[in-house]
């Protein structure tokens, strides 16, 4: 077989053809190795050329923001020592200030002043309020006494006083209120009595053969019939009525 391969390669046509296949494939490789060459070489040199560019851009800008910081500082010093140079800007600023001053003190206190009067003017409002309700409520309960006593239960003494309880006076379904006060323990004791009860104890009290009228009902004589029929009862040394 060698021999065959040996005779069979030095025929003039294939062997043409085996050094030109040949020839082709050293051609494709020496190529691609170049090609790779030039491509890693590419990247190299984009890399070291995009950090040279990003360093001095960024230098560029440090130096660009220090001097427009530092030309401001000159513009701006410049402008405050003239400022601060100028007497009449400075007279003008310390009267101003203390305008503003008393401006603001006298804007303030009068706030408060007002503030105050308002709350001291309410507060006077409410307590004459107050008082004129409490004086109606007085007037009302001294208007409505009919009979006023002290009178003397064994060694108790107390204070009778009977009024109408509410404002129809003289008038249907009248009621009335006794106040029994006992100085020594210093309570009142109240009892409610309604008309009917009232004229019915007077009746029988003043042993009347018709309905009595209110006038005989609201006489003196009449009235302390009522205080009679106040009974009294000592609990642990303290009187009950």
């Amino acid at each position: 077989s060698k021999v065959v391969r040996a005779s069979i390669v030095m025929l003039p046509d294939v062997n043409a053809m085996m050094w030109k296949e040949a020839k082709q494939i050293a051609i494709n490789v020496e190529a691609k190795r170049v090609c790779a060459q030039i491509r890693l070489a590419t990247l190299a040199r984009k890399i070291l050329k995009r950090t040279e560019y990003l360093v001095a851009k960024h230098a560029a800008i440090i130096v660009a923001k220090h001097v427009r910081q530092f030309l401001a500082r000159i513009f701006v010093s410049k402008i405050l020592q003239a400022m601060r140079e100028d007497e009449e800007y400075q007279r003008r600023w310390r009267c101003a200030k203390v305008v503003q001053t008393a401006w603001r003190r006298f804007f303030w206190r009068n706030r408060f002043v007002l503030h105050q009067e308002r709350r001291i003017e309410e507060k006077k409002q409410n307590i004459a309020a107050t008082r004129a309700k409490l004086r109606e409520i007085r007037e009302r309960e001294r208007a409505s006494v009919v009979f006023r006593d002290v009178i003397r239960i064994d060694s108790t003494i107390a204070t009778v006083t009977i009024s109408f309880r509410d404002e129809t006076y003289l008038q249907d379904e009248n009621s009335m209120m006794i106040k029994v006060y006992v100085p020594t323990t210093m309570e009142t004791f109240t009892f409610n009595l309604e008309e009917k009860a009232i004229r019915e104890c007077l009746e029988k009290a003043l042993l009347s053969q018709g309905r009595l009228s209110w006038d005989e009902m609201l006489k003196e004589s009449a009235l302390k019939e009522l205080t009679k029929r106040l009974m009294l009862r000592v609990v642990r040394g303290r009187p009950i009525f």
